[in-house]
């Protein structure tokens, strides 16, 4: 019995530990990465609507 409880917990700890320290940082780097990109394209559009409209 003790075994099976020794097994459950690290099993929930393995599941714990790599939720957290590897899956919800690369989302959140995924989630930046392409919110960035939109933000480079907003500024990108921006840049381009300035310079038509300074002529």
């Amino acid at each position: 019995m003790l075994l099976v409880v020794i097994l459950a917990l690290l099993l929930i700890g393995n599941w714990f530990f790599t939720e957290t320290l590897i899956f919800t940082p690369v989302n959140l780097a995924i989630h930046f990465t392409s919110l960035g990109w939109w933000v480079l394209a907003l500024l990108l559009i921006a840049f381009v609507a300035w310079c038509i409209s300074d002529d």
